[in-house]
């Protein structure tokens, strides 16, 4: 009888066992699951907060955007206009010829020979001179 017990002893030690590892497995595939939620949460919050920064970005470069406009004296006679070039401003008197150029980098303006004009945005009075 002595022997019975033994087998059966044996036998449930190693349903246990089996059922202990069991649970461990099913324990590592739910903390890997919390882990690759969290790990997306964390993602789509990065995503959400580049795509925040990138509209952010956007609006304050249409606010900041120089656009072309004419500039007119008193009777309302067009002198010229000014209008942006790629990271330049460039300032064209009323024939379309580019009278000087505004380097934001550089806070300088140029006039059409590349000469130093001054300092800052002087486009208007180019084009005023020029007239």
């Amino acid at each position: 009888m002595r022997y019975f017990e033994i087998i059966e002893s044996a036998e449930q030690s190693a349903a246990q066992r089996a059922q202990q590892k069991q649970r461990n497995a099913r324990d590592r595939i739910a903390h890997a699951h919390e882990k690759r939620s969290a790990a997306a949460t964390r993602y789509q919050d990065q995503l959400k907060a580049c795509d925040d920064a990138i509209k952010q970005a956007q609006a304050s470069l249409r606010e900041a955007s120089v656009r072309s406009y004419a500039l007119r004296d008193r009777k309302g006679q067009l002198l010229g206009w000014i209008e942006p070039q790629g990271r330049l401003i460039q300032g064209k008197d009323r024939a379309g010829t580019v009278v000087g150029w505004y380097d934001a980098r550089q806070n300088v303006t140029r006039d059409r020979h590349g000469v130093l004009f001054g300092t800052g945005d002087l486009l208007s009075a180019l084009i005023v001179c020029k007239r």
